[in-house]
């Protein structure tokens, strides 16, 4: 599915991590969550976001050609032709790819026009993405719906979620 007209955008998006940044999402303090009693770990971005002004963000079409542009080089559980595990060109840090519910993003989503890959991707502004583990009480304002990790996150994941239109 294509995210380039509005009828066409999921409710839910995903994010790619190195297994670092996942690590320091999920054991930030937490921070009060608007229009809730509850607090969370609020991810407000990556260094790339950081670094642009927002968090970038794709549908499940678009998180694998994401996923081969940015990361696959880099990943250590992607196999190369042979079915040995890659070097890692950064070290070898696993990765993690978070599901997200847009519903229950912080901030403002836009979905803005990515002229290389000629799609709209969402990106969020002037807030984050709160995480409650699912056994916490508030965990229904948690905007984290599925987390992969690991060997887990390689090509096939993505285009298993592609193909199943999450």
């Amino acid at each position: 599915m294509s995210a380039s007209s509005p009828s066409d955008r999921p409710d839910t998006v995903y994010k790619i991590l190195l297994q670092s940044d996942w690590k320091s999402w999920i054991t930030q303090p937490r921070t009060s969550l608007p229009n809730s009693p509850y607090t969370a770990q609020l991810f407000t971005g990556a260094g790339i976001d950081i670094k642009d002004g927002y968090i970038h963000l794709s549908t499940a079409e678009q998180s694998s050609g994401t996923y081969v542009k940015w990361f696959s080089k880099n990943n250590p559980a992607e196999p190369d032709n042979n079915g040995q595990e890659q070097a890692s060109e950064t070290g070898g840090q696993s990765l993690v790819l978070v599901e997200i519910s847009l519903a229950k993003v912080v901030g403002r989503v836009e979905w803005e026009l990515a002229p290389s890959r000629g799609d709209y991707f969402a990106h969020v502004y002037d807030g984050g993405i709160p995480y409650i583990l699912p056994s916490e009480e508030g965990s229904e304002f948690s905007a984290v719906l599925r987390v992969w990790e690991g060997a887990d996150v390689k090509k096939t994941l993505f285009d298993k979620l592609a193909a199943e239109g999450r």
